[in-house]
């Protein structure tokens, strides 16, 4: 898909793009986030997922699930249930994994918060509309709407009724 803006002035949109690419790395460098995050938070709004379910939304091989399942187990903050086929094993958050995921949000939504922080009302709102919209085109199919979300906050995003990504799911199913 190629915009009128992309045409009509390709440097701007290919420096507001390099621009987005270095706002993500420069956040993402602040996060002290890991796999074991990912899949907390996940855990979270996807409570009883499994190992495989796990494996897909932060990309580790099947393999690097079950290690990273069993590091959270051993941590105490996911235990093991039985599936919903008798074959697999559903993962569920424990109090304690509860308490660390809150932590991860709170730290995140604190850091995204301060980087907001110099823009104007007006800014943030254009701000917010442009990434739904972005979000939205990048959602195609339910596996990248979960990695997509892996670290979000539904409660402040709205799921399901205001976030862009469950939004555009919708429309693609």
């Amino acid at each position: 898909y190629i915009s009128w803006y992309h045409i009509c002035m390709p440097h701007i949109f290919e420096r507001t793009a390099n621009l987005l690419g270095a706002l993500s790395v420069a956040i993402n460098d602040q996060l002290p986030c890991t796999a074991d995050d990912s899949a907390l938070v996940c855990l979270k709004w996807n409570d009883g997922l499994s190992v495989d379910g796990l494996a897909s939304v932060v990309r580790l091989s099947q393999p690097g699930a079950v290690r990273l399942t069993d590091r959270l187990e051993a941590a105490g903050l996911v235990r093991r249930a039985a599936g919903h086929d008798g074959r697999t094993r559903s993962l569920h958050l424990t109090a304690r994994g509860r308490r660390r995921c809150d932590q991860i949000l709170r730290e995140r939504s604190a850091l995204l918060i301060d980087a907001l922080s110099e823009l104007d009302p007006m800014m943030v709102k254009t701000l917010e509309e442009s990434l739904e919209c972005i979000l939205g085109r990048l959602t195609c199919d339910e596996p990248r709407a979960t990695q997509i979300c892996r670290l979000c906050d539904e409660q402040l995003c709205g799921a399901p009724a205001r976030c862009p990504v469950d939004r555009a799911l919708a429309s693609v199913e």
